[in-house]
């Protein structure tokens, strides 16, 4: 019977390794402070120098890059390999002022990485719905990255300006909310 189940587990992972290879899986990676994995932020991830002329207490900055180790073109469509789209949260880059850091503040801030994670999350959505042309696909890759990181450049703005930077407590309520709910939908739509 052991030998039964271990052969049924090894035909399983086979399967799955398998369709890995068939469907070229994309993969979706966060690193915050140079650790790969998502969790929520904490002001020792803030290692930047604080911009003492802004009248902002903390600034938060992310990245997003993206990378393949191949295409295939199956029956005139692109097919890419290895896909990975990756959100860095960066550390050098984001800072909080001195006196500042507080818990309501860093929820603020945890809202402006998570403008990252829904624009990563799009992305990956949009790769997975577009029929990329043969001779056109890096175009069609640039492109909607650059239009995914407007877009949620946009949205970060607006998010401050909304809830004055955290200080509108009931907007950022809202903001709270929606994030999430936007972070579910998008994380559905890339199963």
């Amino acid at each position: 019977m052991l030998k039964k189940y271990t052969n049924m587990r090894i035909v399983f992972f086979s399967i799955i390794l398998l369709l890995g290879f068939v469907f070229n899986v994309s993969a979706q990676e966060v690193i915050i402070s140079g650790k790969t994995g998502e969790r929520l932020l904490e002001w020792k991830d803030f290692n930047g120098t604080a911009d003492e002329n802004s009248n902002h207490a903390a600034y938060t900055y992310w990245g997003i890059r993206y990378g393949f180790s191949g295409v295939d073109f199956p029956g005139g469509k692109v097919s890419f390999k290895g896909l990975e789209i990756t959100l860095s949260f960066e550390s050098d880059k984001s800072w909080v002022k001195e006196g500042k850091a507080s818990d309501y503040l860093l929820k603020h801030e945890q809202g402006h990485f998570d403008i990252g994670r829904l624009c990563q999350l799009e992305i990956m959505a949009t790769i997975k719905t577009t029929n990329f042309d043969e001779k056109d696909f890096k175009l069609q890759m640039k492109e909607i990255f650059k239009n995914a990181r407007q877009k949620y450049h946009d949205l970060g703005i607006k998010y401050d300006e909304e809830t004055k930077h955290s200080i509108n407590k009931e907007k950022q309520e809202e903001w709270n909310k929606f994030l999430l709910a936007e972070k579910e939908r998008l994380l559905k739509l890339n199963q």
